[in-house]
């Protein structure tokens, strides 16, 4: 009897979060972590606020949060793709750019949400 099998996308996230966290899968040298004092100037309340008006774009500019450079990367193609794949405005679609957009809130809500 065969072994059950992981559908392809949930193969290649597994992938993309099993890397080290300081492993750059595009090549680029990681840039320095943002010191004490500019981590405590942001400002308290404002969390909640910057996750929900930013785009996975502030994940990926933000060396802190390079454990999740792959998955964010990985989810972005696949809302880039969306439409073209499953027609605009699917249902299909719609999930895929939503998940995009739940991820990239709850990262920014949480950055040690892995940890």
């Amino acid at each position: 009897m065969r072994a059950p099998t992981l559908p392809c996308s949930w193969t290649v996230a597994a992938l993309i979060l099993s890397c080290a966290p300081g492993a750059h899968l595009d090549g680029a040298p990681p840039a320095a972590a943002p010191s004490a004092a500019q981590a405590s100037a942001a400002p308290a309340g404002g969390v909640e606020a910057a996750a929900a008006s930013q785009g996975p774009e502030v994940i990926l500019e933000r060396p802190d949060l390079a454990a999740y450079h792959g998955w964010i990367r990985y989810l972005g193609f696949r809302a880039e793709r969306a439409d073209e794949r499953y027609g605009a405005g699917s249902e299909r679609a719609r999930q895929d750019h939503d998940e995009l957009a739940a991820w990239t809130q709850r990262i920014l809500a949480n950055p040690r949400l892995l940890s």
